[in-house]
């Protein structure tokens, strides 16, 4: 793990380089634990995933997905369904993610929040 020189003095940055997705989840659950208990702070995580179909809330996103399992797994990519929002999004080798965990009690402004992401 890479400790990234934060462009935001209370935004600590990790690089955790190429991750499978379920092992980047639970590491951010594990992070946003730590944030609510007051043992970490504002955080930005970049990562890269292993080939992977993420299946969100939406309704049925299944019904979308071209491929079986077997043909996903023939092509090295997993499936995994999750807690967020939307429908299928392919993450993967060359696609950076970028997951903040903040504690938004002290924030009035949601959208200012928001824009001062966008500048990090």
């Amino acid at each position: 793990m890479r400790h990234l020189r934060p462009r935001h003095p209370s935004l600590a940055t990790l690089d955790w380089g190429r991750t499978g997705y379920a092992d980047a989840w639970q590491r951010q659950e594990d992070l946003v634990a730590r944030r609510n208990a007051g043992e970490a702070g504002d955080t930005l995580v970049f990562t890269e995933h292993d080939p992977v179909y993420t299946l969100g809330c939406a309704r049925a996103p299944s019904r979308h997905m071209i491929w079986d399992e077997a043909e996903l797994a023939k092509r090295g990519i997993t499936l995994c369904k999750t807690n967020r929002g939307g429908d299928i999004t392919y993450h993967g080798p060359g696609r950076s993610s970028a997951t903040r965990s903040s504690n938004l009690a002290a924030r009035k402004d949601l959208h200012a929040t928001s824009a001062s992401s966008s500048r990090c």
